[in-house]
């Protein structure tokens, strides 16, 4: 029963883990993204 518990509070932990690192992921890539957006739009207004 002990190392059931055990499993379950690492599982639960390494969810939390998991859950926060691809939370970080998807606002690096929005952060990329609106990077990307705004060169464009310096680049197009540059040619203008």
């Amino acid at each position: 029963m002990k190392t059931f518990l055990l499993k379950n509070d690492k599982n639960r932990i390494y969810f939390r883990n998991y859950e926060r690192i691809s939370a970080e992921e998807e606002l690096k890539k929005l952060q990329n993204i609106l990077k990307e957006k705004i060169l464009l739009s310096e680049e197009s207004t540059k040619h203008h």
